[in-house]
């Protein structure tokens, strides 16, 4: 009996693996040598000096982007530089390039942080050497790329750095994928020729126009919403400089708790990134403590006019904490109650990104807990809420 059953799991294990995708190998005409499997694509090549260059494409499903994943080793299988390029159906890129430190950059490594919009042009560029920044461009409403202080890059430059990736490094990725795709498509075509069963594989996020049409149409409702409009950003060419909206909702602390039953603010502000991972900006909003039924009868809300200075630090850049942002305000809020002086305003709080949210909408959303105080003359209005931050 045992026997038996030990026999007719080889023959199922065996049926199983005949319905399995087959693996693809060959080698490209510039050197690299190519494995495509269902759900990815490497392409590896090895230099005359002994160093080596290892490409992995795949996909990060959830948002159906392209992941461009290279990483350079020396001779000796040293790391010493990763780079890392997300594209989505829009073909707008977002890419990350590492350099290791080493002798001749005794201060450390060197960091370049890259966006590219679906007609090719660098929309925004930010290298840091040794921790410190380097420079920075970033495309104004009139689509000029400028440094720091608004001053126009040399159109040479703009383009020796576009030809560098576009034309060098995602043109390369895309080829790749492209015939690895062919390949794969073809070593496990159905023998019935029917189409409609075969197994996507790495076709189902390839470039080729006719899966991209057949992707977008499974997804039509998914596809319209996240892309039917391209990104202010990448179209428009406009800076990184955000607006945005915060509303909270919350309880009021100590003495006040007594008096006030909750408390809400709604704010609108305007912040750049002054750093890598840090936003600088300010904020206008308005305040109410709600106020509820006491022995001495119902108590009168209390408003206040909060103008601040807003710092925000998106911790995923330091603390490989993904998602997470701490953030800190400073300010004056003017009463706005008869009686009720204003005072000095801080509040400091953390926010977490909503990812399928931002998904579906051009805006980022964020979900936020923080502590609010308005410290008057005689005494403090204090708070935590819950609330959400809308930034575009």
């Amino acid at each position: 009996m045992k026997k038996s059953i030990l026999f007719l799991f080889v023959i199922l294990a065996h049926t199983m693996g005949l319905g399995q995708s087959k693996t693809v190998k060959y080698k490209r005409a510039d050197g690299y040598e190519v494995t495509v499997s269902k759900d990815k694509v490497v392409a590896t090549k090895t230099n005359k000096d002994g160093s080596s260059e290892t490409i992995t494409l795949s996909t990060d499903g959830l948002s159906a982007n392209h992941v461009f994943e290279v990483v350079y080793k020396d001779k000796y299988s040293r790391e010493i530089r990763k780079e890392t390029y997300k594209e989505d159906l829009k073909f707008n890129v977002k890419g990350e390039i590492t350099h290791l430190g080493s002798k001749r950059m005794r201060k450390g490594k060197k960091n370049r942080k890259i966006s590219i919009n679906p007609k090719g042009q660098l929309t925004r560029l930010e290298e840091h050497l040794g921790g410190k920044k380097w420079r920075k461009y970033k495309r104004n409403s009139k689509g000029q790329l400028v440094d720091d202080n608004d001053k126009t890059i040399e159109s040479s430059d703009v383009k020796c750095l576009e030809s560098e990736y576009v034309g060098g490094k995602l043109k390369t990725f895309r080829s790749i994928l492209s015939e690895g795709k062919s390949k794969w498509d073809e070593a496990n075509k159905p023998k019935d020729e029917d189409a409609s069963t075969q197994d996507d594989g790495p076709i189902q996020f390839g470039l080729s126009p006719e899966k991209l049409a057949k992707y977008r149409e499974a997804t039509k409702e998914l596809y319209e919403t996240v892309c039917s409009d391209a990104p202010r950003f990448a179209e428009e060419g406009v800076s990184e400089d955000d607006f945005f909206f915060r509303g909270r909702i919350g309880l009021a602390l100590g003495a006040e708790g007594d008096f006030f039953a909750f408390t809400y603010t709604a704010a609108v502000g305007y912040d750049d990134e002054v750093a890598e991972g840090i936003r600088f900006g300010g904020e206008l909003g308005y305040t109410h403590y709600v106020g509820k039924e006491t022995d001495f009868g119902k108590v009168d809300g209390v408003g206040f006019v909060p103008i601040k200075a807003r710092a925000t630090i998106d911790l995923s850049e330091y603390l490989n904490l993904d998602g997470l942002s701490a953030s800190g305000g400073l300010g004056y809020a003017f009463g706005t109650t008869e009686g009720i002086d204003g005072g000095i305003n801080y509040d400091i709080g953390i926010g977490y990104r909503i990812k399928e949210a931002n998904l579906k909408s051009a805006c980022q959303w964020d979900l936020t807990f923080d502590y609010d105080s308005i410290n008057i003359q005689n005494g403090a209005f204090n708070s935590v809420a819950f609330g959400i931050r809308v930034s575009k």
